[in-house]
Formats: structure tokens, sequence, C-alpha cells
């Protein structure tokens, strides 16, 4: 194996492993829990006290879950 090809391979390994990271935050982050009283929450959650910056979050995670559908 050559050096570009060498190259290659890490670079479909690193993926690899950023897919299934990304999935993991998604299961994660869509992992529902029930209180005594029947309502259902989600106990973990990514947030920001600032708008713009929770705006940005909101789509980046967008965009991360969507990279799991192609």
């Amino acid at each position: 194996m050559n050096d570009r090809e060498l190259y290659e391979e890490g670079l479909l390994m690193d993926l690899e492993k950023t897919k299934t990271l990304i999935k993991e935050l998604f299961e994660l982050l869509d992992k529902t829990e029930e209180t005594d009283e029947g309502r259902v929450f989600y106990p973990n959650r990514c947030s920001s006290c600032r708008v713009l910056d929770a705006e940005k979050l909101g789509q980046v995670l967008i965009e991360l879950r969507n990279t799991l559908e192609d």
C-alpha cells in the first residue's frame, strides 16, 4: 500500500468514527423518560442561554442529523 492509499484508508476510518459518534450523540438526545405522573421528557439536551447561539446550535444539530440519513 502506498502513502496515498494509507492516507485515504485513514480518512475513511475517521469518517466512520465520526458518523458513529454523531449517531451516539443523537441516541442520547433522542432518549426519553417518563415521570411518575406519565409526562414524557428528554433528560439530555444541548442548549445555550444566548438566543443566536441557540439558533445556530439547532441548525448544526439538524445538519448533523441529516448526515446520518445520507
